[in-house]
Order: structure tokens, then C-alpha cells, then sequence
């Protein structure tokens, strides 16, 4: 199971999500950032597998899960959207008119709003907040929440619990120490197993994303 979370206050956003391997996936992957913003997934040859994330220069951030063809679909169209509002408009008029379009989740963030979409041929459901957080999950398979087995349970509970802990100590923390708990949270069981594949956080008032590949230290990205 697959989880991402963001939380927005007062102008303050962030994203973070950890990643499982893919049934069958490539234990040689690694990601990097490219010019324009996109965070790809790339196998053990450097060749790019799909989009992760993106941080445009607009000041909008994007987590997917999965990182599949759609996510890679998707991120193309949003990278010169300015704020979440017009990523959303821009992801339904896709999914509307995508027969093909596969189903996924994105997390959007900007200054002043969060949203999480599921997408899919013909739909795009949004939950938004102009404060507040979001959570969400995805099975290993990509079919959009977690199978329902205990340890799943287990790693939701613990990413709500984080990202609820972080919203209320918030207004005391400055920058460096929400990503250092984000960071430090995404590292330690529950939320990091022996399926993790990677790690993202992102801070979207200092235009900062950061990764760590299976537990490797953490690096900007």
C-alpha cells in the first residue's frame, strides 16, 4: 500500500507521500527531477518510467499515485497551471474526454489551497481545503485504497496521525523542522516497510522537494 497525505495553514503547504514497489517492479529504480519540474521513477538504466511528482515554477505541486502512463499523461498538462484551480479544471476536461485515461490519484498543492482527484476515463472526483489536510491510499495494484488487510489500516492511521500531529504543531515549527518530521515520519514502521520504494516531501512555499530512494538519506531534488 501506497500513501500520500498534504496539509495547508496560513499560507504554509505541504505534500509527502511514500511509494511501494510495484508488483514485478524494478528494485534498480531511482528518481530524479528534470528540467521544467517533473519528478520521473527511471529503471536501473536511466531510462524514465513515469511521472512521481512535479514541482512547477508557477508554484504548484503534484503528487500521483501510482506513477503510471496516466500520471505521466496528466503532468504534461499541469505544469503551466498557476494554482490548483486551474489544475483541476484542466484534469477534468482531460478525464472527460480520455476514454484511456487510467485510474489514479493526484495530490495538488499550492500557497493557498490543497486538492486530492481521482481520475479515471470520464471521471475526476476533487476534494479540496483552503485549510486543513487530506490522506489517501492505493493497493500496490494502483485500483485506488489499500486492500484492507491490518498492516494497511495500520500505515493509513499512521500517515493521518502524522499529518495531524504536524497541522497542529504547525504555527510553532518553521520550515526546516516540518520537513525534517515529515521526512523522519515517512522513514519509520509503520509507513516505511520493506516494500517502500521511495519517499517524497515537498514544501511548496520554499519551492522544495526532497526524496529518499528505500531508506538511502534524503536529497533535493
Amino acid at each position: 500500500m501506497s500513501t500520500m497525505a498534504a496539509l495547508t495553514q496560513n499560507g504554509r503547504t505541504f505534500l509527502l507521500l511514500n511509494a511501494d514497489v510495484e508488483a514485478g517492479g524494478d528494485n534498480g529504480v531511482h528518481i530524479d527531477r528534470e528540467a521544467g519540474g517533473l519528478v520521473r521513477v527511471a529503471d536501473s538504466g536511466g531510462v524514465p518510467i513515469a511521472t512521481a511528482g512535479a514541482m512547477s515554477r508557477l508554484g504548484l505541486a503534484l503528487l500521483f499515485l501510482p506513477a503510471d502512463a496516466g500520471a505521466s499523461r496528466l503532468s504534461k498538462i499541469l505544469l503551466d497551471c498557476r494554482d490548483v484551480c486551474s489544475a483541476l479544471a484542466r484534469i477534468e476536461a482531460e478525464a472527460a474526454h480520455s476514454p484511456t485515461l487510467p485510474d489514479g490519484q493526484v495530490l495538488l498543492g499550492d500557497s493557498d489551497c490543497i486538492a486530492l482527484v481521482r481520475y479515471g476515463a470520464g471521471r475526476a472526483e476533487c476534494e479540496t481545503r483552503e485549510t486543513g489536510l487530506l490522506v489517501c491510499a492505493t493497493s500496490v495494484a494502483g485500483d485506488g485504497g489499500g486492500n484492507g488487510q491490518p498492516d494497511d489500516v495500520l500505515r493509513g492511521d499512521a500517515m493521518r496521525g502524522l499529518v495531524e500531529e504536524l497541522y497542529a504543531w504547525l504555527p510553532t515549527l518553521d520550515n526546516e523542522d516540518v520537513v525534517e518530521r515529515c521526512q523522519g515520519g515517512l522513514c519509520k514502521e509503520p509507513l516505511y516497510t520493506a516494500h517502500t520504494r521511495y519517499s517524497l516531501v515537498v514544501d511548496v512555499q520554499e519551492h522544495r522537494m526532497e526524496c529518499a530512494m528505500r531508506g538511502a538519506p534524503w536529497k533535493a531534488l
